[in-house]
């Protein structure tokens, strides 16, 4: 991947400099040419954009001594000089006439119409009119600027060399600059993928099954941000692992014991050693009945797993629904003479749930606080009404729970007494399943001591 990607940089640098030396040379060369055309060694240039700007204004050369003479020094003039270009039979500037002029004006025919003194002819040929500056005013050509010591018969050769020496001097350059973006194309190139190369290291453990992989990953934000979402998703994935593995476990430890009494009760009866009456086939039955609701508590926590789980929802009057489960629980809290009590505030709203699963729910908590509530205890449930929700307590002065297993009492076949447990009975899931239901309709279960 490094190697790609000091290709890919390389690649880049290169494109980069080529496009922008030819971009440079071409606006440079264009730039030179325009500028000598328009008489820029000389400060000509200047001269010409006065012209055209007097013409443009006046729309003749009519009265330019005039206008010359009070603009003074201000008026822009080229540089002093002899006239670097012969006129083939047609004379040459003189240099002895004293004029207070140093430039010329010829129209599109070759005719001098200002300055005459100047160059000591009236008119000049085509060829020679073609070295001289043209003076545009809105697209078109008006006059020509002969202007003294400015013009290059060999121009061209001038542009021409120096043109080459700006290409030489560009390749050296770029070539300068392109040996140091490459150095630090490596440099950033190494560091930018070091990380990225610790990443793939730990990927491809784990992908071979080993979940502890941890990246340090330091450097800009994001890299930090994408090393602590791979370390998140591996501790995930090792916790499911573990959970995955311990649940396994735990299905067939629940599995086991209801299997052995069954197969114990059922080979005494086949060698007569216990009567095949109804009290050994009740005994048979309720061993079968407990794994049938392991079986399907299983099958309901499979479905919240799976976000499958449906709900039947209607607008419900929950204090009808405990007052009514209460009443149910009658018998067994007389057994163990617990005092059971219902208490609720005014005005508790209509909330919509799945009144099955809700029963379910509410019939798990009440089992588990007769379950652990000591002879003449009390059990209560208190209904309350909170700013933006309804909240059940329901509340038993049994030993409570240990302060270490807190935290764990709604994972499944957690169990903080397990001998305890198993005296009481139940699968050990019924606390997870009703976890799921409640944040299935949008609550929070918690426990408490």
């Amino acid at each position: 991947m490094r190697l790609r990607l000091f290709i890919a940089f390389t690649a880049i640098i290169l494109i980069t400099l080529i496009s922008v030396g030819f971009l440079i040379q071409r606006s440079t060369i264009n730039e030179i040419t325009s500028f000598a055309e328009r008489g820029g060694f000389s400060g000509a240039d200047k001269l010409a954009d006065a012209l055209e700007n007097y013409y443009s204004t006046y729309g003749s050369w009519v009265g330019l001594d005039s206008y010359i003479e009070k603009s003074g020094s201000e008026f822009p003039r080229p540089q002093q000089g002899g006239m670097p270009w012969e006129m083939s039979g047609q004379g040459q500037g003189n240099p002895n006439n004293p004029s207070k002029d140093n430039f010329a004006i010829a129209d599109t025919d070759g005719n001098i119409i200002f300055g005459q003194e100047f160059l000591n002819f009236e008119n000049i040929d085509t060829d020679l009119l073609e070295l001289a500056i043209p003076l545009v005013v809105k697209g078109e050509t008006v006059a020509y600027l002969i202007p003294q010591g400015s013009l290059f018969p060999n121009q061209e050769y001038y542009i021409d060399e120096l043109g080459a020496r700006i290409r030489q001097a560009t390749f050296i350059s770029f070539g300068f600059v392109g040996t140091i973006a490459l150095v630090f194309a490596l440099i950033f190139g190494y560091f930018l993928t070091k990380p990225i190369n610790l990443l793939d290291q730990a990927a491809s453990k784990m992908a071979e099954g080993d979940y502890s992989q941890r990246v340090q990953i330091s450097g800009s934000h994001e890299l930090k941000s994408l090393g602590d979402t791979f370390n998140n998703l591996a501790e995930s994935i090792q916790h499911y692992r573990e959970s995955r593995t311990a649940m396994t476990s735990d299905i067939a430890h629940e599995l086991r014991t209801p299997l052995a009494v069954q197969r114990a009760n059922l080979e005494a009866i086949q060698d007569g050693i216990y009567p095949l009456d109804q009290e050994n086939l009740s005994m048979i039955l309720e061993q079968n009945n407990m794994l049938a609701k392991l079986v399907d508590d299983l099958r309901t926590l499979a479905q919240t797993d799976e976000d499958e789980l449906t709900l039947d929802l209607e607008d419900t009057d929950i204090s009808a629904i405990i007052k009514g489960s209460v009443e149910a629980a009658q018998a067994q809290t007389e057994k163990k003479k617990i005092k059971f009590s219902f208490e609720k505030d005014e005005d508790i709203p209509l909330i919509p749930i799945d009144i099955y699963r809700f029963q379910q729910v509410l019939n798990n908590l009440i089992q588990n606080a007769i379950r652990f509530t000591p002879e003449d205890g009390e059990i209560k449930i208190l209904l309350e009404k909170t700013t933006d929700n309804v909240v059940m307590k329901i509340i038993d002065n049994g030993p409570g729970i240990p302060e270490e297993s807190l935290p764990h009492v709604f994972n499944r076949f957690y169990r903080a007494d397990s001998s305890r447990s198993r005296e009481y009975g139940g699968t050990g899931l019924g606390l997870t399943i009703s976890k799921r239901f409640v944040q299935a309709h949008g609550g929070t279960l918690t426990a408490a001591n």
